[in-house]
């Protein structure tokens, strides 16, 4: 499945349920639902909306790391979605849920 589709298809929890256990990590897995159960939002509403802030708020450094890493996988959507989420994860100030259940 390629990103684009990946990420549209998240509103289907069954599907972002897949992608997230496709990451085969366990701890990360439960730190998402725990996430998204804090914000009140689907695991799918809360994986969209930390690529979207992965992209729009990691740094040159994060982002080129990222980019190089997926041009070394067979997989490179879940590249992005383990990145994005692992870095949303780490921030100290994680953005809380915006009335539309975005994360701003």
């Amino acid at each position: 499945m390629q990103l684009g589709e990946l990420i549209a298809n998240f509103d289907d929890e069954a599907l972002a349920a897949e992608a997230i256990s496709a990451l085969n990590d366990i701890l990360l897995t439960a730190r998402i639902r725990d996430a998204a159960a804090e914000q009140e939002v689907t695991i799918g509403e809360f994986a969209s909306a930390s690529v979207q802030h992965f992209m729009a708020h990691a740094g040159d450094a994060a982002l080129t790391t990222t980019i190089g890493r997926m041009n070394d996988s067979e997989q490179p959507g879940l590249v992005l979605l383990h990145d994005a989420l692992i870095w949303t994860l780490s921030q100290p100030d994680t953005p809380q849920r915006q009335a539309s259940g975005a994360l701003r």
